[in-house]
């Protein structure tokens, strides 16, 4: 019996293991993520920072690393200088890391921007992870449609 139960749970468990997504589709609702260098409003599904200045970020507690291997962000770059999304988390002995990506300004579209976080041996447990746009005289807006946190390379 006690085998059973083992394969079964083996069997569904992937049917648990779910994706941690920020859909930002309640008005207003920032689903936990805080801000810095920027005012955000969240209307229509958008998470939408208006840059202040230099390196508008936005961080949140307690991402599980778990089933996180990868971060996708689908986002519309609206501001005048920000090529380098810095995403920065700290390991257990107090050290930032960080992982790069390059993204494009002045978009028309949204784009999805995906970040291999498993690539970092130090990406276990729970994380509170940080966004920088990074850009000194920042300018513009960044919208945000989505943030999803998944063991897949892509969400297409």
């Amino acid at each position: 019996m006690r085998k059973h139960i083992i394969a079964l749970l083996l069997v569904v468990s992937p049917i648990f293991i779910t994706a941690q997504t920020f859909n930002f589709d309640k008005e207003g609702n920032t689903e936990g993520w805080r801000f810095g260098n920027c005012t955000v409003v969240v209307e229509e599904g958008t998470f939408i920072m208006e840059a202040e200045g230099r390196n508008p970020n936005i961080r949140r507690n307690r991402i599980k690393t778990e089933n996180a291997q990868y971060m996708h962000i689908v986002l519309k770059n609206n501001t005048n200088e920000v090529e380098i999304l810095k995403f920065n988390f700290k390991t257990d002995d107090a050290q930032t890391k960080f992982v790069f990506a390059d993204i494009t300004n002045k978009d028309e579209d949204f784009k999805t921007y995906t970040l291999h976080l498993g690539s970092n041996s130090d990406w276990t447990g729970l994380k509170n992870v940080s966004l920088r746009f990074s850009g000194y005289n920042v300018s513009g807006s960044i919208e945000i449609d989505k943030i999803v946190f998944d063991n897949n390379s892509s969400i297409e």
